[in-house]
């Protein structure tokens, strides 16, 4: 709602409220003093273009999903197609459109198409919906609709360049290439200094602020060439912001230093200058505002459709679509930018500007309102894409988020990754999380280790747990990849940075320690409350499928110290049916490709017909148990079988009887609650986060060296 704030400052300050009374404006504003503030405010919209580029990750477009680029590219041709063929169809043709309108209209066609991703991340924060599902998809379709509209924009301008001068070849190619010349001497200068000054920071660390003050130069800079170059001052800003890497440590540096400057005062003053300027009482020409208005609405009209009917064509919710259209469609500071150039330009008159302005401020105002009634702030992560193990092919790449707060943690899990076999046909990309506790007064911070910074003695803790994935990396080499992050961060946010990790790398599964441990002799040595709240939270909102890993290998190493070591890895997958236990049933059968894992899949099927269970679960049920009982046919490796109970008491008996047979048992978490083969179990549940099943194989007073996996399905919310 900022930007409907600074606008309303602006008109109560311009002509259309207090300008009108005698020497208000000649008082507080003199007219020596305009020509700062439209300097401040200037510079102010080159820094927030500046950081806007920054903010964006361009590899973003590469990595959308056929969701983000059929809404961004379509949000941008669709109504360019429409409003060329009514510009082009009646209003160069209308005789009572006057001849010197024809450029005024032109520009509102093609400003009103733009789609500018400064003004969707805007909106996205204000709502506090940026790391939502629908917030991360608006951000990537916007992202492509700015870049391929502003492309199109530049070559136009280019165009335009040598059409004005007559000589059209020779400036419109001259220009090209200059501009061509502009955007490789930032990308290759400016790239390979912002990567020596990351090498030069400590992990952990601010950048220093000498290479703040650097950057601000280089924006300064980058103007006077671009705008040299006979081109909009805005590309060159925006080009450099690009080139930088964004998120920490000098990205997120140069937003922390300049943001509330530039986002709390100068891009504002921007806004409000625009605002002074309208006067929405003094208007002569009202035919022509009228089409003003007409062509807003229409223009809005069509963007509105070309966002909605494609997002409802790639399965989005109905009310996601509204809401994404309606941020999409959404106007700030970056048209303001537009219509005060032209105002300057003098393509635009007083009362054009006052009415685009004026609807500026409408569709701002709407479409904040739209997009908060519409959204569900419980339903962060909303599952439009499948990020789960069942539908990836079988030689796709599988990724996983393992998480990690002890070295034990990394212990228990790599037995998992080993188990997983990474092979050239199937790779697998493992990214790890070190959960580091805030201590301190200092501020959160996620250190990306892939970066080559400097090492710190305070970061000194997690080099062995990355030493245990490179080395997991090196036994694997060409087949996994491994790459390290560590979160410092309160625990009660914890999640969020699980979470949100996961989203951004399109992890398949989550793999989350169980918060108890076990030393040798089989007792408990930790109990963490703050560990099991951090699963709790992870399970409410991950935007994939997530797995508890309860870890009792120590009690293993003792127990098989006379042993065979060299016996295959037994793995077993309790089957009752449901999503969770097919996602479960989809990783053990990775697991099976290796000749080192024995797997075997117990189905345990009431005596009674169950006539409550849901048909099309009953389906999917039977098509991957039979997918696995081929399988058998051909795998000496898997072993299918069928348990009948009549109750949870005769499936307590049969599980516990697992224990000592397989080293990891790999179970769903939900099912129904008048499932016959858990009768009475759920009344005895003392982990809810690890359903009947999971608790029973978690309880305190087992001392077998079993571990256990308990999976939760992607949650997908479809309404």
């Amino acid at each position: 709602m900022g930007i409907v704030l600074y606008l309303q400052a602006g008109i109560i300050l311009g002509p259309t409220m207090l300008g009108k009374i005698p020497d208000f404006t000649d008082t507080l504003f003199p007219q020596p003093g305009e020509i700062f503030i439209d300097l401040m405010s200037k510079i102010g919209y080159i820094f927030f273009i500046f950081l806007s580029g920054v903010k964006m990750d361009p590899k973003v477009v590469l990595r959308s999903g056929s969701r983000a680029w059929t809404v961004g590219l379509l949000a941008v041709i669709l109504p360019v197609a429409s409003f060329a063929s009514l510009y082009f169809g009646f209003f160069s043709q209308d005789a009572n459109l006057h001849r010197y309108r024809q450029p005024a209209t032109q520009s509102i066609f093609l400003i009103q198409g733009l789609i500018a991703f400064p003004v969707v991340a805007s909106l996205l924060v204000d709502l506090k919906i940026m790391n939502s599902e629908l917030g991360r998809l608006a951000l990537a379709s916007s992202l492509i609709s700015d870049l391929f509209s502003n492309l199109g924009l530049t070559v136009f301008s280019t165009l335009r360049i040598g059409f004005l001068a007559e000589i059209t070849t020779v400036i419109s190619v001259q220009s090209f290439v200059l501009l061509l010349g502009i955007i490789l001497l930032i990308v290759f200068t400016v790239r390979p200094l912002s990567l020596w000054v990351i090498k030069r920071t400590p992990e952990g660390r601010p950048v220093n602020s000498v290479y703040i003050i650097w950057a601000s130069v280089t924006v300064m800079i980058a103007v006077i060439l671009v705008d040299n170059a006979g081109l909009n001052y805005q590309y060159g800003p925006f080009i450099l912001g690009l080139v930088i890497p964004d998120g920490p440590p000098l990205g997120s540096t140069l937003v922390d230093k300049l943001d509330t400057l530039v986002s709390g005062m100068l891009a504002p003053l921007l806004v409000t200058y625009c605002g002074m300027k309208v006067n929405l009482v003094d208007l002569y020409d009202l035919m022509f505002l009228n089409w003003v208005w007409v062509m807003v609405f229409f223009c809005l009209t069509v963007k509105y459709t070309s966002v909605f009917l494609p997002a409802l064509a790639c399965k989005v919710p109905p009310k996601d679509a509204a809401a994404l259209a309606f941020i999409m469609t959404s106007q700030g500071v970056i048209q303001m930018s537009f219509y005060l150039n032209n105002v300057i330009n003098q393509t635009f008159d007083g009362e054009t500007f006052s009415m685009l302005t004026a609807s500026v401020l409408l569709i701002a105002a709407l479409s904040h309102f739209c997009v908060g009634s519409l959204y569900d702030h419980t339903r962060i992560y909303a599952g439009y894409q499948k990020r789960d193990i069942q539908h990836a092919s079988s030689t796709s790449e599988l990724r996983l988020l393992s998480c990690a707060h002890r070295f034990d943690d990394v212990v228990a899990v790599r037995k998992l990754l080993d188990a997983s076999f990474p092979c050239k046909e199937s790779p697998l990309s493992v990214y790890a999380l070190h959960l580091v506790e805030l201590a301190g007064r200092a501020s959160p911070v996620l250190i990306d280790h892939q970066l080559g910074q400097k090492n710190t003695s305070g970061i000194s803790r997690s080099q062995k747990i990355v030493e245990v994935f490179q080395s997991f990396e090196n036994q694997y080499l060409g087949s996994a990849t491994t790459h390290f992050f560590t979160s410092m961060s309160l625990p009660r946010f914890m999640h969020q940075d699980i979470c949100s990790l996961a989203f951004d790398k399109l992890a398949s599964m989550i793999i989350l320690p169980f918060h108890r441990k076990w030393n040798q002799q089989g007792k408990i040595i930790l109990d963490s409350s703050n560990l099991r709240t951090i699963n709790n939270n992870v399970l409410d909102m991950a935007p994939c499928s997530v797995g508890i890993l309860i870890d009792r290998q120590k009690i293993k190493r003792l127990a098989s110290q006379s042993g065979d070591e060299s016996s295959m890895y037994q793995v077993a997958v309790v089957f009752m049916g449901g999503n969770d236990d097919r996602e479960a049933l989809a990783y053990a059968k990775r697991m099976s490709r290796s000749p080192e894992i024995q797997l075997t899949v117990v189905r345990f099927v009431s005596w009674d017909i169950d006539v409550r269970e849901n048909q099309w679960d009953a389906v999917l049920d039977a098509e991957m148990l039979k997918e696995v009982r081929l399988l058998g046919q051909h795998q000496d490796n898997i072993v299918y079988r069928e348990e009948r109970v009549k109750d949870g008491a005769e499936t307590a008996l049969i599980i516990h009887a697992m224990e000592e047979a397989f080293d990891l048992i790999m179970v769903g978490r939900r099912h129904r609650d008048d499932l016959q083969q858990l009768l009475g179990l759920n009344e005895w549940n003392d982990l809810p986060e690890l359903g009947p099943v999971g608790d029973m194989l978690a309880a305190a007073e087992i001392n077998r060296p079993v571990s256990v996996l308990v999976v939760q399905h992607q949650i997908v919310k479809s309404k």
